[in-house]
């Protein structure tokens, strides 16, 4: 009932800041920089096909250890999901880094390309941003096992009103596309820093193992993988195409306006859940 009540007062929270961030957005820039900010986070929700599934099939692995207080098994699962996702993000990195050359065949009209834009600058900051959770996801899965998501909550609505704040700070003041980007990843990445230092410092124990998981256990979680990696496949591409398809055949203006209302359906959706 904590983790239900705190993440349903956390989506209310986020949703108004959104809200409020995005009709100061639309005051001070066009939608067409709207439509670049979804196309490009749904390009990269694309590379996160990258895990495969495997980032659940590990994570349900820490119930019955952490239940049992099995501090070295514990321990073992996070230094494996650790050099897994050390693996996700350099492929996350090089495949984002080899789409570059082709970021204009996504948008139909290259006339709707604000003049202050630079493509690649923006995109580059976005995959930064995208691979960088990579480095602190794995602790965080720890807490979730341990029922503790509402610290997590907690601490992502603390750095949600800080992040929209500064960026709309940044927006009125120097009306920049790419500072409110750089200020985003700023915010975003110390955000996620903050929850990974507070897994550390609470399961210190566990972060001391220096043992892995053998063959046999790895194998385990690689034929977990297999199963959840239609689900995986199946989500991604159901509920990150959208803006992608827009942009190609339609524009940069409908990707703007149709990710605004998605938006609000997605969590208005999240909350009735």
């Amino acid at each position: 009932m904590r983790i239900a009540s705190v993440s349903e007062i956390c989506a209310i929270v986020n949703l108004i800041l959104g809200f409020i961030y995005r009709t100061v957005f639309l005051s001070i820039l066009s939608v067409e920089y709207l439509g670049i900010n979804g196309l490009f986070t749904q390009i990269l929700s694309l590379l996160s096909l990258a895990d495969l599934g495997i980032a659940n099939a590990i994570t349900f692995r820490f119930y019955k250890p952490i239940k049992e207080g099995n501090i070295i098994q514990v321990g073992k699962l996070m230094n494996y999901f650790k050099k897994v996702y050390r693996i996700i993000l350099a492929a996350v990195l090089a495949i984002g880094l080899s789409l570059c050359p082709f970021l204009r065949f996504f948008i139909k009209d290259a006339s709707e390309i604000p003049k202050d834009v630079n493509l690649y600058v923006i995109y580059t900051l976005f995959l930064v941003q995208s691979a960088s959770s990579y480095l602190f996801a794995y602790r965080q899965a720890l807490l979730t096992a341990d029922q503790k998501q509402y610290k997590i909550s907690l601490i992502q609505m603390a750095g949600s009103f800080f992040r929209y704040s500064a960026q709309m700070a940044f927006l009125v003041l120097t009306h920049n596309f790419e500072i409110t980007i750089a200020v985003n990843i700023l915010f975003t990445v110390s955000t996620n820093a903050v929850i990974s230092l507070y897994a550390k410092k609470k399961y210190a124990p566990v972060f001391e193992i220096r043992e892995t998981l053998n063959k046999e256990e790895r194998k385990a979680i690689l034929h977990d993988t297999k199963a959840c990696m239609c689900h995986k496949i199946g989500g991604v591409v159901l509920n990150s195409t959208d803006n992608i398809i827009l942009s190609k055949f339609v524009g940069l203006f409908s990707v703007g306006l149709y990710s605004n209302y998605s938006m609000i359906i997605s969590n208005l959706s999240l909350l009735a859940n």
